[in-house]
């Protein structure tokens, strides 16, 4: 199932045609305000503590490295927590953001 998430991610993120995955996103509503702030969780976060997963997951099953596994798997807690901060903190500043006219631009 990680390996399968982590591929789809990868896909949805990178192949897929952005302007055409925004429009998939954004349909049925009256605007995703956040749509840059989910692509860039959808490039980076997610295949980033997807991968954390498998590798957490693949060194869990050796007994000799259960030390060395708890150790990454508290700096992983740790990043994760960070990154997470970080994304809000986007979301806030995108949705806080005053928006322009269509007008305003073209003054210049």
């Amino acid at each position: 199932l990680p390996i399968g998430a982590l591929l789809l991610s990868i896909f949805v993120g990178f192949v897929w045609d952005r302007r055409a995955l925004l429009d998939e996103v954004r349909a049925g509503s009256d605007g995703f305000l956040l749509s840059p702030l989910w692509l860039l969780v959808v490039r980076w976060v997610a295949p980033f503590i997807i991968g954390q997963i498998i590798v957490l997951g693949f060194l869990g099953e050796f007994s000799s490295l259960k030390d060395i596994t708890e150790r990454l798997s508290m700096l992983m807690s740790i990043i994760d927590a960070i990154v997470v901060v970080l994304v809000v903190i986007s979301a806030v500043v995108l949705w806080l953001r005053p928006k322009q006219s269509p007008t305003a631009n073209n003054a210049s």
